[in-house]
């Protein structure tokens, strides 16, 4: 196995013991010396992959959001209706959510714990999902499909 490899194979596993640690724990909650002994790596090797707790639980977000991202752009962007892409959207979403448990549990965690973690490749991931939604919404307003609401009602509803 090349070097290359085996790094990626060790960073894949962190983001994965880390996801659940956050998950499970949330931003403060989740300790890095625990995280470290379940991926069999010691501490400090998280810190030549994360500078910090809070560069992980980045790395961790945007990996979820990006698959997210994937997910309902897919959904959106298929052939049909307005109308049909929106429950075909919240049918792919309901089924990602439920395969992947931790998602909803990160999810719920970030609006309750209000960690502040605005890292750089966070913001414009969000602001690209939030833009991509919001287009789909207006033009289902514009078809005639949607009831004109408030985008706040939009993501409250997704």
């Amino acid at each position: 196995m090349s070097p290359h490899t085996r790094g990626s194979d060790t960073r894949n596993k962190i983001l994965d013991v880390a996801e659940q640690a956050f998950a499970r724990s949330g931003f403060a909650g989740a300790h890095l010396q625990y995280i470290a002994e379940l991926v069999g790596v010691q501490k400090t090797a998280l810190y030549y992959y994360y500078p910090s707790k809070a560069a992980l639980y980045e790395a961790v977000l945007v990996r979820m959001l990006e698959v997210f991202e994937q997910t309902a752009c897919k959904a959106i962007d298929g052939p049909g209706s307005p109308a049909d892409r929106l429950e075909r959207l919240m049918d792919t979403l309901n089924d990602l959510l439920s395969e992947q448990r931790n998602y909803s549990q990160i999810l719920i965690r970030i609006f309750v714990d209000r960690v502040e973690i605005d890292g750089p490749a966070l913001r414009p991931l969000i602001e690209r999902i939030v833009g991509r939604l919001l287009a789909f919404f207006r033009e289902g307003v514009d078809a005639g499909a949607f009831v004109k609401l408030s985008a706040r009602n939009l993501f409250q509803s997704l």
